[in-house]
């Protein structure tokens, strides 16, 4: 049977169309994420058991995996599936790279893989459509609501994969809005660029982005009110003054200088900190079957390869060097998810 798995926002698996997998243990949904979010290999029982059971003596851990992959497969219905989604052995477990699965992590990192830039304005329509459908898979941040709390080095790689993901989240968003951009059509753009700043409101180049539309599609009051709410949120938060590329725009649409028809300014394609962004890794991470998306994910490949949130000037980066006030996860009116310089800064 089909399983998909939604693991950007809340976790959510469903057999077939519509029927929702119980899984009451945070430990079950733990394994499961983990074991699909990181299926291009066979994972040891001693360190998966290690993971999720590290306080537990070792038979200990060893049975409580072991009745948790149980209650796992009965779940999902791999105890009578002909394609099972888990290849169970004595050693190791490992999600099957024959099984009929959909994994939401899996369409962003391959629409977000970076190679070789491609030449501004190439990107095809359809390329363009199907990021957009990676982007609507995106609900919140990675397993967001689920914490092991005692499974110190889960947490780790909860907290490490859920900055990844939702740097290649800004990634897709940021490169959208440019595309849209460039072809005049600014309220898709616009749409995008909001979205990215709801995503990483300290990053000064999605104001920007954000400023630059506004400005362009004539609506210099609010490109000037854009322009405030970036510098209040960077004094304000992070004790630093908005960087000379946003103040040079700003001044720009405050004098109403900046005019349509060149292209935006491009995004500059290269590894982000402490990120696995290439493709050899997105598929190492990623299970290699997403059910009937073959045609959507070849598409998917390209667009973003040539886009990666540049670094030089923003606001956190230059808090890092001398800022004391540092806020982390929080949720504020208006906002669905916030981000501070905490997570940024790892």
């Amino acid at each position: 049977m089909d399983i998909s798995l939604f693991l950007l926002g809340p976790f959510l698996a469903r057999l077939g169309h519509d029927r929702v997998v119980a899984l009451t243990s945070r430990k079950a949904r733990a394994l499961l994420a983990y074991l699909a979010t990181e299926g291009g290999r066979p994972h040891y029982r001693e360190a998966l058991s290690g993971l999720l059971w590290p306080d537990y003596p070792d038979r200990a851990a060893r049975n409580s995996l072991r009745q948790a992959v149980h209650n796992l497969r009965r779940a999902i219905g791999d105890d009578v599936a002909p394609t099972p989604l888990l290849l169970v052995s004595r050693d190791t477990i490992r999600v099957n790279p024959d099984a009929r699965l959909f994994l939401d992590v899996a369409v962003l990192e391959r629409s977000t893989a970076i190679g070789p830039q491609r030449p501004s304005g190439c990107t095809p329509p359809t390329d363009c459509e199907a990021l957009r459908s990676a982007v609507m898979l995106y609900r919140g941040p990675f397993l967001e609501g689920l914490s092991v709390d005692d499974c110190p080095a889960f947490e780790e790689w909860l907290l490490l994969r859920r900055e990844q993901l939702d740097r290649q989240m800004l990634l897709a968003l940021r490169a959208l809005a440019t595309y849209y951009e460039g072809r005049s059509a600014y309220d898709e753009a616009l749409l995008f660029a909001r979205r990215a700043i709801e995503l990483e409101p300290w990053q000064e180049e999605v104001h920007r982005q954000a400023m630059r539309i506004l400005a362009l599609a004539g609506r210099r009051g609010e490109a000037i009110a854009q322009y405030r709410r970036c510098r209040d949120l960077v004094v304000s938060d992070l004790g630093v003054e908005p960087g000379p590329e946003t103040m040079a725009l700003y001044e720009r649409i405050r004098d109403g200088t900046l005019v349509g028809g060149s292209p935006p300014p491009p995004l500059q394609a290269h590894r982000a900190e402490g990120l696995l962004l290439d493709p050899v890794a997105a598929e190492d991470r990623a299970p290699s079957l997403v059910v009937a998306r073959e045609g959507e994910l070849a598409a998917l490949g390209g667009f973003c390869r040539r886009f990666s949130p540049e670094r030089g000037g923003s606001s956190w980066s230059r808090a890092r060097r001398g800022a004391a006030r540092r806020p982390s996860w929080r949720r504020s009116p208006g906002r669905r998810w916030l981000r501070g310089v905490t997570s940024l800064s790892r």
